[in-house]
């Protein structure tokens, strides 16, 4: 946690760490469907949390 302002813009300013995987989505769901590759590890972490049998993972 940023203990001052200029350490939380410090650390907005970081790019997330890049996957060693990432998602295909097997049964469409929400805005993806069937074949969708889905890469970025926020959106990785929220899809395996709410639609963990929606999706395989792939090793990149």
């Amino acid at each position: 946690m940023a203990k001052t302002q200029s350490d939380a813009v410090e650390q907005a300013a970081q790019p997330e760490a890049a996957l060693d995987y990432y998602l295909v989505v097997r049964h469409a769901f929400e805005d993806y469907r069937k074949g969708d590759a889905i890469r970025g590890p926020g959106e990785v972490a929220r899809v395996l949390a709410g639609n963990p049998h929606n999706v395989h993972k792939v090793a990149a």
